[in-house]
């Protein structure tokens, strides 16, 4: 599988290239996990949202987050406006995030119904339920992807760059390579 996307009805689509063979519907198929692959995606997409969270508690200002990319091509969140000097903020944010590794956050996992999401600005489908998620003691965010159980499990995080452009302020991340398996 390459790719899964979730529509505006809420139907998760999978999509992916056949090694060989194919199917029809009502067939059943046997799908594989690489393991491996899972775990490092896992990882990076807690890393993002652990990241937001620091910038969270250091109050940033004029920092809305708008979406993450939390794959091993370049992962990195995308915030709406700008700071002033971000390279005083990669220091700031490094240490951060090293505190938050550290005290080993749980991350929680729940269900909003349509409404509630709506009244706390997370996407939901009409009629359908909204996932979302947060490490303990910050705010909630709207997730369907693959977690760790707490942040201690996702290793070292490297803050790689800030990028501020066009209103955009990007901030590229890595997980160090010892912490992959």
């Amino acid at each position: 599988m390459s790719q899964v996307k979730l529509d505006s009805d809420g139907v998760v689509w999978h999509f992916g290239n056949f090694v060989s063979g194919n199917f029809n519907p009502n067939e059943e198929v046997t799908l594989k996990i690489d393991a491996v692959k899972r775990i490092l995606n896992t990882k990076l997409h807690s890393a993002g949202h652990l990241i937001d969270c620091a910038v969270e508690k250091l109050a940033v200002p004029n920092l809305k987050p708008t979406k993450g990319f939390h794959f091993p091509e370049g992962p990195n969140i995308e915030y709406e406006g700008t700071v002033d000097n971000p390279e005083n903020l990669l220091i700031e944010l490094q240490k951060t995030v090293d505190k938050l590794i550290a005290q080993d956050l749980l991350l929680a996992v729940s269900d909003l119904t349509q409404e509630e999401a709506v009244l706390k600005g997370i996407f939901a489908p009409i009629g359908k339920k909204s996932r979302v998620i947060n490490f303990k003691g910050f705010s909630i965010c709207g997730c369907g992807g693959t977690h760790v159980i707490s942040s201690g499990q996702i290793g070292k995080i490297v803050i790689k760059k800030i990028k501020c452009k066009k209103g955009i302020t990007k901030i590229s991340y890595q997980i160090m390579e010892s912490d992959l398996g």
